[in-house]
């Protein structure tokens, strides 16, 4: 009886880790290199933001700050 207790609870304990690496690791693979994340903001600011707008270094640092990067 205390041996398929044990056996359970090690099932669990593994199932768990399992879950939680991988929800780590595709948390991982999400974010962009600050490299990859400065590219998409410029694209972005290129779109919305006037080059000569004094917003533009705002609207940036916020961008990149979304991506998990300080500026």
């Amino acid at each position: 009886m205390q041996n398929a207790k044990l056996k359970c609870t090690f099932l669990c304990l593994l199932a768990a880790a399992a879950l939680l690496g991988s929800v780590e690791s595709a948390a991982a693979k999400s974010k962009p290199t600050y490299d990859q994340a400065w590219a998409l903001c410029t694209k972005h600011l290129n779109k919305t933001v006037p080059r000569d707008s004094s917003a533009r270094y705002s609207a940036g640092a916020a961008c990149m700050m979304k991506y998990g990067y300080r500026i």
